[in-house]
């Protein structure tokens, strides 16, 4: 190993900065790549946490390539929680009412870059028909011409939940926040 100095000619190539968001058109994630987490938090910890079956999504960047809008659509029914007991009861009249509201609805029209490798998202949940307002902070982990990977996490409190949709978490599962995570991968 040597320690000279290398030549004074030796230029370093930065890869070209983007502005965090993929060239324009429509894209979707296939069932596998996407998924839509939810999670009961108390404090620090973690009391519920479960997965829904994505139906449908979509980032559609529009012809300007400046702004951005995200779709996504999951089953209520299809809730798989690491509670089995608790995430039945989550599902039930006082919860998610799985039997008369089985569609859980994410839409985003504002997303605005922070920097090359974060999102702002603002975006309207919608559970038991009733709309909630959420600001999701997404990371990109891979944004090139054609694909875009992110993963976006949100939380609302539980007290807006019960306000907003009448949403009661069982009494086994403490919560102050129910927290949000969106993970795809955008080709």
């Amino acid at each position: 190993m040597s320690l000279d100095t290398p030549p004074s000619e030796t230029t370093a190539v930065l890869a070209p900065i983007t502005d965090g968001l993929p060239r324009p058109g429509s894209y979707r994630a296939a069932e596998s790549r996407c998924i839509l987490e939810i999670s009961a938090a108390l404090g620090p910890l973690t009391t519920l946490r479960g997965r829904f079956a994505v139906l449908d999504n979509s980032l559609v960047v529009d012809d300007t390539g400046d702004q951005a809008a995200l779709l996504l659509e999951a089953s209520v029914p299809s809730l798989r929680t690491t509670r089995p007991l608790a995430g039945r009861r989550a599902l039930g009249q006082r919860g998610l009412d799985a039997r008369h509201h089985g569609l859980l609805r994410l839409r985003a029209d504002r997303i605005s870059t922070v920097d090359a490798t974060r999102w702002r998202i603002r975006a309207q949940l919608t559970l038991r028909a009733a709309p909630i307002d959420i600001t999701m902070k997404a990371r990109i982990a891979v944004c090139e011409a054609d694909r875009i990977a992110l993963i976006a996490t949100g939380a609302v409190s539980s007290r807006e939940l019960r306000e907003a949709c009448s949403i009661r978490l069982p009494r086994t599962v403490p919560a102050d926040r129910v927290q949000i995570m969106f993970a795809a991968d955008f080709r």
